[in-house]
């Protein structure tokens, strides 16, 4: 009788431990998996944007980037818009592309390389294109100015 009390206890242990290993395991298992590194996927996010409060950057190629403005360096694309600092940036290569927000804009330069700024104004939006060293007015007859949503650059000639 005191075999088959054992017998039976260890039946119920075994039915008790089986299911709980299981669980310890799978929860693990679940855990490993949120510290797995997540695989490298490009999203073109601009780094460091919200760190830049008064232009909202997007997403890009990494190929137009927002630079202090140096005078002395025309190959820049400029930006100039109402109550704010002219923003300059540098095309990495023969081209490039940036999305972004720039309320206000009044003023485009191209730089060295010819430019396409999308602009909307008067709630139309349009592609100005800018050749190598041209300088284009935005959305002047809004009374808003143009809102700047993104900036292609390609090559020269």
């Amino acid at each position: 009788m005191r075999a088959t009390f054992f017998k039976v206890l260890a039946a119920g242990v075994a039915a008790v431990a089986l299911p709980a290993a299981v669980l310890t395991v799978g929860s693990r298992g679940a855990e490993a998996a949120d510290e797995m590194p997540s695989s490298i996927v490009e999203d073109y996010s601009y780094p460091g944007a919200a760190a830049i409060p008064e232009i909202t950057l997007i997403k890009g190629d990494g190929r137009i980037t927002l630079v202090p403005c140096d005078t002395a360096n025309p190959d820049l694309i400029t930006v100039e818009s109402i109550g704010r600092t002219v923003f300059c940036f540098a095309v990495q290569g023969d081209s490039g592309w940036l999305s972004l927000r720039l309320d206000r804009v009044f003023l485009v330069g191209a730089g060295d390389q010819k430019v396409a700024a999308k602009v909307t104004a008067n709630g139309v939006t349009d592609t100005v294109n800018i050749g190598a060293g041209g300088i284009e007015s935005i959305g002047v007859e809004d009374p808003d100015f143009g809102v700047l949503l993104e900036l292609r650059a390609t090559p020269k000639a």
